[in-house]
């Protein structure tokens, strides 16, 4: 039989060699020489035939070639040697032989295969029975754990349920204790209020005495032959039926009391109020009586008071709307309601402004020196410069480009004030951490507004108005950092307020100037004037743009809006001047702030500048020599308002639509 036999059964529908044993219960492929020729174990029949078949071919096919050989050989030795075309003797015995060894091949072929699928099947059954033997150990261990789960949960159960047992018998007892103390607490209240009851009709015999007497004492006025023929008046007979009535109310309420031995809490209070008013018909009744006897001789008299009353009546109506009037001016002007200033102020700054800035500077002061502790504490420091960083990068970054880079800015300081988490860098800061760390962020956060104010601002006017709308965005959500901005503000400038700081006696010349708003020295230097009103310009220019600013959107009432801007002017307007300080503050602030003022107030704006140029103007440039480019920016200015009868629009002036603005970083081609 061929070698390559495997390879040519598997090919056929008959020879396929491929076997598994189907009542095993893993499947395996088993090889007998190679993996190229699996076969399966239900299909052994086929496969046998399948061998016995291939083996008769290859027998025919032998024979065949040995006959035809044998043939040859015999033809060519009979063409040789002239003999006769005969089959040698020994033919059959070979053919037989030869039969014989393929049927011994075929029956060696077959018994190994047998070999081989018993011993398959037993491997199977070997494999069965450890898994079997698995899974019953399993079922025991998940039985005796279930069993084990079953006892823990009876003793837990037994123990929850001796727990609910005691916890009940504990309640019941605490009810029983507390039941017993109410009783007890409700029959010392019973024996109090039995007391106080005792109490209060012992006490109440006095006023029954007292109502007794006055009964008949009033009677026996009544019988009084001057006052019989008053006694049928209408009104002293609705006074006596009154009169009756009340006392036979004090009659039974006596008659009861006595007879329950006490004497409530109310009949005690409704005893007491019908003595005052028993009491007071009794005088009525009197007092009519002798008012009816004096009404004749006193009809004169009666008219004059009358006339007399009247007078007084309108005297006080008068005196009542002369201090409505007052009160309603102290209203439009709030001035009248501030309490004086000191002696040396009265002429430097309006009252209601300077007390203002009293407020503001003191709460400026308070922010200080919780930021100087936490600045102290060393445990802090890495906090201190989260939150430090965190301030400064959006606000030193803020640019009149877009509304979005705004509200960038704003979604960020806004978030960490709220106590969410900012990232910056690889560092996360959080107010939340520390009890003073949202007043430090306030305060840093003002500081560094006011801070952008003296150097970016006086150096590009344009920048206030970004710089305002974010603190505004900031101020509609936190007013404590609004008021710092303002504080400091004014701190840094007191023109702001408005003010010109007075030099008071014994005062130094160094400290004068500081609170002036002079950069000074350790030495005692003062930085120069220029520099001085470069960074006052800063400062009021802000403030011009602060107030006049749109708001964010979806906010409606502006914290500190452009009715600010017409106080500060008419303020300002009713301080004398001073050189150069005076013409460089009105003219940054009308420069910003006057084309808001003219569209919010129109004509009263027009009057307002019509009196600043014709009355104040004159006096400040006396005060000013007629010198310096502060005057002639300012002449300038309000005589191209009045010719032009309106103020022009700011440079860099952000309307209400900048909100809706949008920076796109993305480059944009075709």
């Amino acid at each position: 039989m061929g070698t390559d036999i495997y390879g040519r059964l598997s090919q056929s529908d008959k020879g396929q060699l491929k076997y598994g044993n189907t009542r095993s219960p893993t499947k395996k492929i088993y090889n007998n020489d190679s993996a190229q020729h699996p076969f399966n174990l239900t299909k052994l029949r086929i496969c046998l035939e399948a061998v016995e078949d291939e083996a008769h071919i290859d027998e025919l096919k032998y024979m065949e070639s040995k006959y035809d050989y044998q043939t040859k050989s015999f033809n060519k030795k009979s063409s040789k040697n002239h003999v006769p075309n005969v089959i040698g003797d020994n033919a059959d015995v070979i053919l037989a032989q030869h039969i014989a060894e393929s049927e011994a091949l075929k029956q060696t072929e077959i018994q190994n295969k047998l070999r081989e699928y018993q011993a398959e099947e037993k491997k199977a059954f070997l494999n069965a029975q450890q898994k079997l033997q698995k899974l019953k150990q399993k079922d025991e261990s998940r039985e005796q754990k279930r069993q084990h789960d079953l006892m823990m949960f009876q003793k837990s159960s037994e123990h929850s349920a001796n727990t609910i047992k005691q916890q009940n018998i504990e309640q019941q007892q605490s009810s029983s204790r507390k039941l017993r103390t109410k009783l007890q607490e409700a029959e010392k209240r019973k024996q109090i209020k039995q007391q106080q009851g005792k109490e209060r009709l012992d006490n109440s015999e006095t006023i029954f005495n007292q109502c007794s007497e006055c009964y008949a004492r009033t009677k026996l006025i009544l019988q009084k032959e001057s006052y019989k023929e008053f006694v049928h008046d209408a009104k002293i007979v609705t006074l006596q039926e009154s009169f009756e009535k009340i006392f036979h109310k004090i009659q039974e309420l006596s008659e009861h009391c006595h007879k329950q031995g006490i004497m409530e809490h109310e009949e005690w209070t409704f005893l007491s109020d019908v003595l005052a008013k028993f009491l007071f018909i009794s005088q009525t009744i009197i007092a009519t009586i002798e008012e009816l006897k004096r009404h004749n001789i006193l009809v004169e008299e009666d008219k004059r008071k009358q006339l007399q009353l009247q007078q007084e009546k309108e005297e006080k109506k008068k005196q009542i709307m002369k201090i409505e009037k007052q009160k309603l001016l102290k209203q439009n002007n709030p001035e009248l309601s501030c309490p004086s200033l000191p002696k040396d102020w009265q002429l430097s700054v309006s009252r209601s402004a300077y007390f203002r800035f009293q407020e503001l500077k003191k709460l400026v002061n308070q922010y200080e020196e919780i930021m100087k502790k936490l600045n102290s504490d060393k445990q802090h420091q890495k906090l201190i410069i989260g939150l430090t960083k965190a301030i400064s990068v959006p606000i030193s970054s803020i640019t009149n480009r877009s509304g979005s880079d705004i509200k960038s800015k704003l979604s960020d300081l806004n978030g960490l004030l709220k106590g969410q988490d900012v990232n910056f860098g690889n560092q996360r800061v959080n107010i939340s951490n520390h009890p003073n760390a949202s007043n430090y962020a306030c305060f840093f956060m003002a500081k560094k507004f006011v801070k952008q104010a003296e150097g970016q601002v006086s150096s590009n006017h344009a920048a206030a108005f970004s710089l305002a709308l974010t603190v505004l965005g900031v101020w509609e959500q936190n007013k404590v950092v609004g008021e710092l901005v303002l504080g400091q503000l004014q701190m840094k400038c007191p023109f702001i307020i408005p003010c010109y700081v007075p030099k008071l006696e014994n005062q130094s010349e160094l400290e004068y100037n500081r609170l002036r708003g002079y950069i000074c020295g350790e030495d005692g230097s003062v930085e120069p004037q220029d520099k001085y009103l470069k960074r006052m310009s800063g400062f009021v220019r802000t403030y011009a743009a602060l107030i006049q600013s749109p708001l964010p959107p979806n906010v409606r009432k502006h914290p500190h809006g452009i009715e600010e801007g017409w106080k500060w002017i008419t303020r300002m307007l009713n301080l004398e001047p001073w050189p150069e300080i005076t013409a460089t503050v009105l003219f940054d602030f009308l420069e910003i702030a006057g084309h808001a003022l003219m569209e919010t107030y129109n004509l009263q704006f027009k009057k307002l500048l019509y009196s600043l140029c014709h009355d104040y103007f004159p006096k400040i440039k006396e005060v000013s020599g007629n010198k310096g480019g502060p005057l002639q920016r300012l002449e300038m200015f309000l005589l191209e308002c009045i010719k032009t009868n309106q103020v022009p629009k700011p440079d860099g002036y952000l309307g209400p639509d900048f909100w809706n603005t949008y920076h796109h970083t993305a480059v944009v081609g075709s």
